[in-house]
């Protein structure tokens, strides 16, 4: 009887439901506190991301509201659970079952849901830092790729609510325990149970986001700090991207702010948030990766009775771990935003009805006196006061307090005196009186698209720079001598470049409406060819630098009947050459199979950079006199393409693009955030630097140091024909009535590329910045000669086959000894381009002063070697941006909104440099160096 009773006894199931263990009872009441303090704190994110000034963080906003829906439905769930089994009543039990499956599958999609939004999010950062050609289309199709991310994460997590089902445990009816889980027949299946369930689901949604979101998160630090680009960690920021803070430099838009700058505590960027966001990610979904790596090791071994206890402890421990980072992300956007922490708090003084302005009113009874923080209020005062600023003065005695010194301040935007509002405060300098900017000055922009990188300015029409963004574009080389650039690279950078640019407008609380037009300076010759009827290119451009014709530049002397170069120079002024566009043209025409069949299609379009950025802005097909001049098809006298060269190179003229004047509406913006604004400015970008130096005078000239070197040399109405290697050029005309200009240009291959070939061929330096310090070790360079003609010599030489040398080196000879010699190539290269002018100008003009600009400036010991060189004074503008600025007035003058006479009477402010050095050193110097060059000639054969 004994044994059989306790047999029975064995067979009769347990209805007892075991009492919770403290561990997860503590867990549960946490994870439900946290999953409130979610709700608000996600709640209060999404509220304040929404708004259109933060459209670049999208996903994050998204982020909020997944988070938010993650807390309504894991907050019930652990609460039911903890009431069910501290209070153990049967209906909280039934309750509870019934929405355990929804609720469940529900906090698992939504979980999966963020964890793909943070990926989007840091996938999209990361191409900013590689500055991928993808991201104009990652940007405009973050709807899209959202949306795929939510039905990525049903159909991976949705079907856990197929996979359980409440079976009736018939025994314990009436009890806690009356039901039962068990698996669906579907979760036991191989296919879905073991290969969908266990792996694709726990590899998708587990172990890949974190590998994933590792490689991404260590790959935007490094490269940041590997580019040492401090700058990169703040392009992605809410507001006040590379504001200017040099005070004598900085403009009228920026100079309030960047004056402030520099008491703010901290600077904070979307790449650190995005950075800690992820962090706090990885942190919380580690032991899940470890638990999820163990059940691949050993799964039996984890539902073993010793270890199961622990697995359930850390499954309930990583639960709350996530959301527990959820209910921390408002303190990361706080912390890592100040835009951010001030629109919640904001909103929070809303909720409380805090009056902020009582509390400043009561801060400033208490905060009178000469402290030292009062005293660098009153230097900033100062500073602003005594500025140029319209928009800055002291205020009138009525306004002033009688114990301090008071500022009015004319701001751009409320959300700005609100910013200078709490600067001012901490640092107990309270009588700041606060007024509405008017704008009175006209916004213009220019898109600047260069050899190296795509840019768009918006100045004010004094000259003031008020926001810009650039992007680096890539130069690709297929085979020696050729240089190529991918004209979709081109477009989409510079739509890009006005995207950020009209961003950053909008930050500073400028609509970019108020840009009245647009201007173009562009890479010259480099020549782009596409179909009119699908606007794609038909292959890549052929940029100026490439020496791919040459030989076919020789096969066209010979067919002249002087067999001279320089036989088309009475029409077009110009050499038979490599480097202009005619000769590119015609080899594509030969060499590309699919510009012939679009030429025989009858839809072929040529065109300089200029031709394809307007055709794709603005549907038109144009060029400028300048731009036109270059591609040696133009003909001076007439002023159209010459029927006389097109016949000579074969060139059909259908598929050249209308020629119009530089200054004059050529069409407007089709679609973007300048919809609708006309583009009435375009000049080859050495004419836009002609212009924007105000060289409106005959003999006024200019260089520009780029990639090369670029003279040029305002001859007025008359071309002149150069007998001395220079080339003859359209300067500018603005306007279809005003009288075209012309200039003698000297055109050199030494330049910027000198110091990059040094950098990234020698490793000579690291950063371009470190030339100056490197030439200054040494006081000559002991007889060093650098010809550094990578792809050829232009003016006045004219070789292709010439190639780069150094000759003088002894044992002696050291790194900076070469250096010196590089940044003085490029001086000696610039003084020949000046006696050749003078000459062809038969000595009725003496420069004795050369306007420079351009990236090599920068470089004071540069600045003296050319003017020693070249014994004239030498000055550099204090704005960098001459060539932008000079497709800026254009513009302004071509969508009549101001008058060449208004910005002839401004004088640029600019850094002089005087010659030094004796007369004779210099001419013996000179020889030298011309004897250099000819060593260099005729290279290769």
């Amino acid at each position: 009887m004994t044994d059989s009773g306790a047999l029975l006894s064995d067979n009769v199931p347990e209805c007892t439901v075991p009492e919770i263990s403290d561990p997860r009872l503590y867990m549960a009441v946490g994870g439900t506190s946290l999953s409130v303090i979610s709700l608000f704190c996600n709640s209060l994110i999404a509220i304040v991301l929404i708004r259109s000034s933060h459209t670049h963080f999208f996903f994050f906003a998204l982020l909020a509201i997944s988070d938010t829906f993650l807390s309504v439905m894991y907050g019930p769930v652990i609460a039911m659970e903890i009431i069910k089994d501290v209070f153990r009543e049967l209906w909280l039990t039934r309750i509870f079952w019934s929405y355990m499956p929804s609720l469940l599958t529900a906090c698992n999609i939504s979980m999966t849901f963020s964890t793909f939004l943070i990926i989007l999010a840091t996938t999209e950062r990361f191409m900013i830092t590689i500055k991928s050609e993808r991201l104009r289309w990652f940007r405009t199709h973050r709807g899209f790729l959202a949306g795929c991310a939510l039905v990525l994460a049903v159909l991976l997590k949705g079907g856990m609510f197929w996979e359980f089902v409440m079976l009736p445990n018939e025994p314990c009816t009436g009890t806690l325990l009356e039901r039962e889980i068990a698996l669906t027949n579907l979760s036991l299946t191989v296919s879905y149970g073991k290969v969908f369930k266990f792996y694709v689901r726990n590899i998708c949604t587990v172990l890949f986001p974190f590998i994933f979101l590792i490689f991404l998160n260590i790959y935007i630090v490094f490269t940041l700090r590997r580019q040492q680009r401090a700058a990169a960690l703040f392009r992605f920021a809410t507001s006040r991207h590379k504001i200017d803070t040099r005070t004598e430099t900085a403009t009228k838009g920026n100079r309030v702010l960047c004056l402030a700058m520099f008491l703010q505590l901290q600077v904070r960027s979307a790449t650190r948030l995005t950075v800690l966001i992820v962090c706090s990610f990885l942190i919380s979904n580690a032991l899940n990766v470890a638990f999820t790596v163990m059940e691949f090791w050993d799964l039996d071994l984890l539902m073993a009775t010793d270890y199961f206890k622990w697995y359930e402890y850390g499954t309930d421990f990583v639960s709350v771990m996530y959301i527990f980072v959820c209910a921390t992300r408002l303190l990361m956007y706080v912390v890592c935003n100040e835009e951010i922490r001030n629109e919640v708090y904001k909103f929070l003084c809303g909720l409380s009805s805090y009056n902020r302005k009582g509390f400043r009113k009561q801060s400033n009874s208490t905060s009178k006196g000469t402290s030292e923080l009062d005293s660098i209020a009153l230097t900033i005062a100062r500073r602003l006061i005594g500025s140029d600023l319209p928009e800055t003065h002291t205020t009138n005695d009525e306004e002033a307090n009688d114990s301090n010194v008071s500022l009015v301040l004319i701001l751009h935007s409320s959300s700005t005196s609100e910013w200078f509002s709490r600067l001012f405060q901490q640092i107990k300098f309270n009588n700041v009186i606060y007024r509405k900017y008017q704008r009175k000055k006209m916004l213009i922009g220019a898109i600047d698209q260069g050899t190296s990188s795509s840019r768009f300015l918006v100045f004010e029409d004094n000259g003031d720079l008020v926001a810009s963004h650039q992007i680096e574009v890539r130069q690709l080389f297929p085979h020696p001598g050729w240089v190529e650039m991918d004209p979709i690279e081109l477009i989409n950078t510079v739509t890009e470049c006005i995207d950020m640019t009209c961003e950053k407008l909008r930050n500073f609380g400028i609509s970019p409406s108020e840009i009245q037009s647009v201007g173009i300076a562009n890479q010259r010759e480099t020549t782009v060819v596409w179909d009119r009827d699908s606007g794609q290119p038909l292959c890549n451009a052929i940029v100026w630098l490439d020496t791919r014709t040459s030989q076919l530049a020789q096969e066209y002397i010979d067919k002249t009947d002087t067999k001279s170069k320089d036989s088309f120079k009475s029409v077009a002024g110009l050499p038979i050459h490599p480097y202009f566009s005619a000769l590119k043209l015609r080899w594509l025409l030969d060499n590309v199979p699919a510009v012939r069949e679009c030429r025989e299609r009858g839809s072929l379009m040529f065109g300089t950079v200029d031709s394809w950025l307007m055709f794709k802005l603005t549907g038109v097909h144009c060029t400028d006199v300048t731009n036109a001049s270059r591609t040696l098809l133009f003909d001076l006298a007439t002023r159209s393409w010459s029927t006389e060269l097109c016949n000579f190179f074969q060139i059909p003229t259908n598929i050249l693009p209308e020629i119009r004047s530089s200054a004059e509406i050529y069409g407007h913006f089709i679609e973007g955030p300048l919809e609708g604004t006309p583009i009435a400015g375009c000049l080859g970008d050495q004419q836009a630097a002609l212009v924007g130096h105000g060289c409106w005078s005959l003999g006024d000239a200019k260089t520009t140091y780029g990639t090369g070197t670029f003279m040029l040399c305002n001859t007025g109405e008359k071309a002149i024909v150069s007998k001395n290697g220079l080339l003859t050029t359209v300067a500018f005309q603005l306007g279809s009535e005003s009288p075209m200009c012309f200039a003698l240009e000297g055109s050199g291959s030494i330049g910027g590329n000198v110091v990059r070939f040094l950098r990234d061929n020698f490793k000579f330096i690291k950063e371009a910045s470190e030339m100056e310090g490197i030439c200054r070790t040494v006081e000559d360079t002991d007889g060093v000669f650098f010809v550094p003609c990578f792809t050829g010599l232009y003016t006045p030489q004219w070789d292709p086959t010439a190639r780069g040398i150094i000759v003088g080196l002894t044992q002696c000879t050291t790194i900076a000894h070469i250096c010196l010699a590089a940044l003085r190539a490029v001086a000696f290269q610039c003084t020949e381009m000046l006696e050749a002018i003078e000459h062809d100008m038969e000595n009725t003009t003496k420069i004795n002063t050369l306007k420079a600009d351009g990236g090599m400036t920068a470089n004071t010991l540069f600045n003296e070697l050319q003017a020693e060189i070249a014994g004239r004074k030498i000055e550099t503008p204090r704005n960098t941006e001459i060539s932008a600025w000079g497709a800026a007035i254009a513009a302004a003058i071509g969508a009549r909104l101001i008058s060449i006479a208004d910005f002839g009477t401004r004088q640029a402010k600019f850094a002089r440099f005087e010659p030094k050095g004796d007369s004779l050193v210099r001419e013996v110097e000179m020889a030298r160096w011309k004897d250099a060059v000819r060593r260099a000639q005729n290279w290769q054969k």
